[in-house]
């Protein structure tokens, strides 16, 4: 969806230039457009490699695994095995407690922002 947005702003951005008789500002604007549309090839191009090969996902590692499997025609065994249990829980608490983290410093800098807007309107 974004990149219909941008190709019909790029496209009426064009169009507005559509009268343009200088030879050197025509030149200029085709090399832009012709830039435009190889920068939203590779915009497409890169969308679809990070489909495909799970760039930036949010897949549990367990699932990249099964999917990397996958593309090269294996199959993996269902993991049941006690020691991956304690390793998610663990992986899981870390990540609670990174969110808890950065929940309390965005706090602190609301707090702070706070203290020095109301010094800036004690001194004004």
């Amino acid at each position: 969806m974004s990149r219909l947005c941008g190709v019909s702003t790029c496209a009426a951005s064009f169009r507005a230039c559509a009268d343009v008789r200088d030879a050197e500002r025509a030149r200029s604007l085709l090399r832009d457009a012709t830039e435009t549309a190889t920068m939203l090839e590779s915009i497409d191009a890169m969308q679809e490699l990070h489909v495909k090969y799970n760039i930036g996902t949010a897949v549990d590692e367990r699932e990249r695994i099964r999917k990397t499997a996958a593309r090269v025609g294996l199959g993996i065994p269902e993991w049941n095995d006690p020691q991956s249990t304690v390793l998610d829980k663990y992986h899981k608490q870390l990540h609670e407690d990174a969110t808890e983290k950065a929940d309390q410093v965005a706090a602190a800098e609301a707090k702070a922002k706070q203290a020095d807007d109301a010094l800036r309107i004690k001194k004004a």
